[in-house]
């Protein structure tokens, strides 16, 4: 009979917990088109079109309206802003879960303004100043204020409904020699609302930003207006980072890390000598990159989500010996450029990003080049990666002359901690309180259960 009890208990609890949340909330992802985006290196005064896919990826049916983002909102911050810009003028397509275009391209123009942002990195990652484009699509159409019943589509409403995405092509201008980041994001709203208070009216809102229409979890049948929870603000004056929502509320959240977004690197270069560069048409160009980078997991591998760069670190490029410099050792063969130099600081003195460095060699003449890239450490800090890169290796033809991109030589490090400390007595009590407790509710709840075999016998 108990038993009977206790199960069907448990099956009133599991329905609870279902219809508490049978309203699905979007969610957003965001990808680069890879055949258009990918890393690639512009020389200075070039363009060049990057397309950007905002999805919504709610696991609904894609009628249903508590699903769907609406006011679109999309930003991209950009991190070391003097090497590059971003035009105004952009272009948004929206698509139907199958990639048919629903919303033709249409123009939109963005805004641009200065503000603080904290890069993805450690918990003692440093605000920066970035410069952020963000571009906004307004309420669902001229005639429609709020998308609150199904009924009410029509396919030119620009929202995005469950599986849908819009993709953004935006203009890109190399201003500088150096690397950039744009971090690709959902605009959070700036507006706050207690518990209690929550908007059920569009109007409600100044800064309409990614939001949905949705009841709450619960029976409350009342529907309100909320933010998109992985939508983002890059800087919130009362938390000193960035903030997202908690899901199906106005809560904010401070994270630096856990919001929807991409990332795009951009790797500027000095006018190249060979083929377009006005210079001599039969000698190419060479580049090494790479990052100093804080390796948080120790894994040796940098990821540009969670890890930041690190300064100052001297990093040489050497020809096949190991221990004469590349323009030294291919002497006549090719130059350093003077807007990098060899050896080079990590972050260039402030010229590139954190803990980022590149080695531009121009002038090269046809041959076979190898060149392996040294680290320099410093004290304080432990490997996770060799000290020394290669090797790298070219076969230069000129005919006619190009340039090469050898990027990804990344040196990790971790803050060396010595292992030692000051010894303290145990307190036997506080360690074996937990076990002492669960024995003794272990013994209170077999009394109960004998008791009552008693009483029942």
């Amino acid at each position: 009979m108990l038993r009977n009890k206790i199960f069907i208990l448990s099956i009133f609890i599991a329905l609870l917990l279902l219809i508490q949340n049978v309203n699905a909330a979007p969610s957003g992802s965001i990808d680069l088109d890879p055949s258009i985006s990918a890393d690639n290196f512009l020389s200075v005064g070039e363009d060049e079109v990057v397309l950007i896919i905002f999805n919504n990826t709610a696991g609904a049916p894609i009628t249903d309206v508590a699903s769907t983002i609406q006011y679109l909102s999309v930003s991209v911050a950009v991190r070391n802003p003097t090497l590059i810009s971003i035009a105004l003028g952009a272009d948004i397509t929206i698509h139907n879960p199958d990639g048919s275009v629903r919303v033709t391209s249409f123009p939109v123009t963005g805004t641009l303004e200065s503000t603080l942002f904290v890069p993805p990195g450690g918990p003692s990652t440093p605000e920066e100043t970035v410069d952020l484009y963000t571009w906004s699509l307004g309420p669902p159409s001229g005639t429609l204020s709020a998308y609150t019943d199904s009924s009410q589509f029509v396919s030119t409403l620009k929202i995005l409904r469950p599986a849908e995405y819009l993709t953004l092509s935006i203009t890109v201008t190399c201003a500088g020699v150096g690397d950039s980041v744009s971090w690709f994001f959902f605009r959070a709203t700036e507006d706050a609302f207690s518990s209690g208070s929550y908007p059920t009216a569009i109007t409600a809102i100044s800064d309409k930003k990614n939001l949905y229409y949705s009841k709450l979890p619960g029976p409350d049948a009342t529907k309100y207006w909320l933010p998109l929870h992985n939508s983002y603000d890059p800087y919130d004056i009362d938390l000193l980072k960035g903030h997202v929502f908690d899901q199906n509320t106005w809560t904010r959240s401070a994270t630096n890390t856990s919001y929807a977004k991409t990332n795009k690197i951009h790797h500027q270069s000095p006018k190249a000598n060979g083929n377009n560069g006005g210079g001599d048409p039969l000698t190419s160009v060479i580049h090494i990159c790479g990052i100093k980078f804080l390796d948080l997991n120790r894994d040796g591998i940098y990821n540009i989500n969670t890890e930041n760069g690190i300064n100052g670190f001297e990093i040489t490029l050497l020809g096949p010996d190991l221990k004469t410099k590349a323009e030294e050792f291919y002497s006549g063969s090719l130059q350093i450029s003077e807007a990098h130099g060899n050896p080079v600081m990590s972050g260039e003195e402030g010229k590139a990003l954190p803990g980022v460095y590149c080695f531009n060699l121009i002038n090269v003449k046809a041959g076979t080049y190898t060149f392996y890239v040294e680290i320099k450490e410093s004290e304080g800090y432990k490997t996770t990666t060799p000290t020394s890169i290669g090797p790298i290796m070219f076969q230069v033809d000129n005919d006619p002359g190009i340039e090469f991109f050898n990027v990804g030589n990344n040196f990790g490090n971790t803050i060396y901690q010595p292992v030692g400390g000051i010894i303290t007595p145990a307190n036997r009590v506080a360690i074996l309180m937990p076990f002492i407790v669960f024995i003794g509710l272990v013994g209170i709840v077999s009394s109960i259960f004998v008791l009552w075999r008693r009483r029942r016998d």
